[in-house]
């Protein structure tokens, strides 16, 4: 009888020393992703999230970064912007009922409870089951609060995004502190550059072991 794979994010630490090298050497090697591993999109993101945030205005600068990642397939960004606009408040209202909780997946106080209304919201707007469209919208908005999982180059780890979202919680929270630093600088030195202080460390760490996972297997 064929024994059934197991699920092996549900068994096994992905946040290695392994898993990281295979995820910073397929980064730099075999993508065109920045260099910097996003720092300056953030710096972007944090200037389009600053004013008139969830406004039209807004979903307009952020829709061709979700195009680019490549999250709104197969819909069009007209079928994307007309099930947008009458969820924006909504979407908005959601985000200020979580904007008193912790900003970092890494912190406790914040949990799935806490932010899956907003979750909710945002994966409505495409309408669509798969987690990767609901993951990058929210990751945009509050990439320290939200992972980014992606069926290409991650494999889709997991089925749903609570399931995602608590697997990265839990697993960065286990992970030793002296992994978490020495991984920091690590990435730090890869990137070439300083990051600052409100890199989203966590969810990029998590989301390039999990990268480096794929590629091992």
């Amino acid at each position: 009888m064929k024994k059934l794979k197991r699920d092996s994010s549900s068994h096994q630490k992905f946040i290695t020393d392994k898993n990281f090298n295979a995820g910073i050497k397929f980064w730099q090697n075999e993508t065109y992703w920045p260099r910097d591993f996003h720092n300056r999109f953030y710096a972007e993101l944090a200037e389009i999230n600053k004013d008139d945030q969830f406004s039209i205005e807004w979903w307009y600068r952020i829709l061709p970064h979700l195009s680019c990642w490549r999250a709104t397939r197969p819909k069009s960004a007209k079928e994307l912007t007309q099930r947008a606009r009458p969820r924006l408040g909504r979407l908005k209202r959601a985000f200020q009922a979580i904007s008193d909780a912790p900003n970092d997946i890494a912190v406790d106080g914040l949990n799935w409870e806490i932010v899956e209304g907003f979750t909710i919201i945002a994966a409505d707007i495409k309408g669509a089951n798969p987690p990767t469209f609901c993951s990058k919208l929210c990751h945009f908005i509050s990439p320290k609060r939200f992972p980014v999982t992606d069926s290409g180059a991650m494999g889709s780890p997991k089925e749903n995004y609570k399931d995602y979202w608590n697997c990265v919680r839990d697993e960065w929270r286990a992970t030793p502190k002296e992994l978490q630093e020495r991984l920091k600088k690590r990435l730090e030195s890869a990137a070439d550059v300083s990051l600052p202080s409100d890199f989203p460390y966590a969810c990029k760490i998590a989301e390039i072991c999990l990268i480096g996972k794929n590629q091992r297997h």
